[in-house]
């Protein structure tokens, strides 16, 4: 037997691979799918990130946030944010859940505060947090702090 015989012969039983580029293939229509699928955000009316592109963009602007600071509360780069608000890219699940709490924020905010003062107040270092303001907070990974202030306004206790 010659070496060329020996190493293409294979033993009984073993599997063939796949090649390489059918996976790929396979990886990245998944991956679209799951982009496609995204839909409503729950509990922020009229917002459709996957057909409706500019509502990121309208979220950040309304907040007062600039790009590099919605990069640094949901954790994508400002490329990405960018190619998202200009429809180029669709975004992750990830990015549309990290997407649809800042919206829900917002909506929460703007029933106890005035909506024209949120973004003030988000950027503003705040006494009951301790001297942080919102924003930092939500990008330490302590949203659940605002969330508390904004119940416990919402059901009338005094805050102390």
């Amino acid at each position: 037997m010659s070496k060329k015989t020996a190493r293409r012969s294979k033993p009984a039983g073993a599997r063939t691979r796949r090649p390489a580029k059918k996976t790929t293939l396979v990886r990245n229509a998944s991956r679209q799918a799951s982009r496609v699928q995204i839909g409503m955000c729950p509990g922020t009316h009229a917002i459709n990130v996957s057909s409706k592109p500019e509502a990121f963009q309208d979220v950040r602007r309304s907040l007062g946030l600039t790009q590099q600071e919605m990069q640094r509360l949901v954790g994508i780069s400002v490329r990405t944010i960018s190619d998202i608000e200009t429809g180029r890219k669709s975004p992750t699940r990830e990015n549309a859940r990290r997407f649809c709490e800042i919206a829900r924020l917002r909506r929460e905010l703007a029933v106890i505060i005035v909506p024209e003062a949120v973004d003030k107040w988000l950027h503003t270092p705040n006494d009951y947090f301790d001297g942080a303001s919102p924003l930092e907070l939500i990008e330490r990974g302590e949203a659940d702090r605002i969330w508390k202030l904004v119940w416990r306004i919402q059901d009338g206790v005094p805050l102390l």
